[in-house]
């Protein structure tokens, strides 16, 4: 029986990939920065602030944090792709990095 890996990402916010022998666009010329937020730990959870607060808004690709004694209430950053922590490894690769291995392993042959 062949292992079947079940992405819990939807086909839209999965990476195109490239076709035959297109080899390699000016967008994989650049650095891509993937995030996958980890849950808070047992410490974090036990702060007497409580856990630092995390939104994710995984459509617009942006993570804002909430820092403690900060100047700054909110901090927002924006990456090429926001995981949540419930994404799966499979998930990860297929975002983050898929279509480099494709790429890397069609120019080597």
């Amino acid at each position: 029986m062949e292992a079947k890996l079940v992405s819990s990402v939807p086909p839209e916010k999965r990476p195109r990939s490239y076709g035959a022998g297109s080899g390699i666009d000016s967008d994989s010329e650049r650095v891509r920065v993937t995030v996958r937020v980890r849950p808070p730990t047992r410490a974090e959870q036990k702060e007497e602030d409580g856990p630092p607060f995390i939104f994710l808004d995984t459509d617009k690709n942006t993570v804002i944090l909430r820092r403690k004694g900060s100047f700054v209430d909110f901090t927002e950053f924006q990456f090429d792709a926001v995981l949540p922590s419930t994404a799966l490894q499979v998930d990860v690769y297929n975002i983050a990095a898929r279509t480099i291995v494709l790429v890397s392993l069609t120019l080597t042959i």
